[in-house]
């Protein structure tokens, strides 16, 4: 199938694979941060503009923040939307890979997605998340920006999001906003296990 390159005009789920951790899945934004870390890092791409400053870049570094950070890219090259992250060629994944966290890994993202047309304008059909663990949801927009978020599982190094053609429609482009970048809450046996060690430790020095 033919792609067109933009530059020629200017809820809570737990799926189980065969990863070594499961992680759980979030459409509602409320619920995702109430299971995620204060310090987490947002991006609103508040630089972007339709085709400023992305216009076919291969990659592009994010501002960063809390000690996390990462770099999109495309096979095709990214594409900037308003207030957002495309790519420049439709069907191709977005790749978000993250180069910096401040110290336990990234366990928790999530953000907007939607499909676009080629003007920018977003339109319905799914988009399929896919994380370096393996892992992948598959939404459905209705045409409108819709949150999916990510918990748990493996420690990610990145995760990519492509959106699939509507059935004899046009061609679309990913489009990702607001997206959060961090760690998930620990669960009650870790904190309790950490909190026995801690008290362990403190007997053990009382003793010497």
């Amino acid at each position: 199938m033919n792609k067109t390159t933009r530059l020629a005009l200017l809820g809570v789920m737990a799926v189980a694979t065969a990863s070594s951790a499961i992680a759980t899945w979030y459409t509602d934004e409320g619920t995702f941060l109430a299971n995620i870390t204060a310090t987490y890092y947002l991006e609103e791409f508040d630089m972007m503009s339709y085709g400023d400053p992305l216009s076919g870049e291969p990659t592009w570094d994010a501002p960063g923040g809390n000690g996390y950070g990462w770099q999109a890219s495309a096979s095709g090259g990214l594409y900037s939307g308003i207030g957002s992250i495309s790519t420049n060629v439709a069907g191709d994944p977005l790749f978000i890979t993250y180069t910096a966290d401040p110290g336990g890994g990234v366990t928790a993202a999530g953000g907007l997605f939607a499909n676009t047309d080629i003007s920018g304008i977003e339109i319905p059909g799914d988009i399929t998340v896919t994380l370096s663990n393996g892992e992948s949801m598959t939404v459905t927009s209705d045409g409108t920006p819709m949150f999916l978020g990510w918990v748990g599982g493996d420690v990610l190094t990145d995760f990519n999001a492509f959106s699939e053609d509507p059935v004899g429609g046009a061609n679309s482009w990913v489009e990702i906003d607001h997206l959060y970048t961090g760690q998930g809450v620990p669960e009650p046996g870790t904190v309790i296990a950490l909190g026995l060690g801690l008290v362990a430790l403190a007997a053990r020095r009382r003793r010497k």
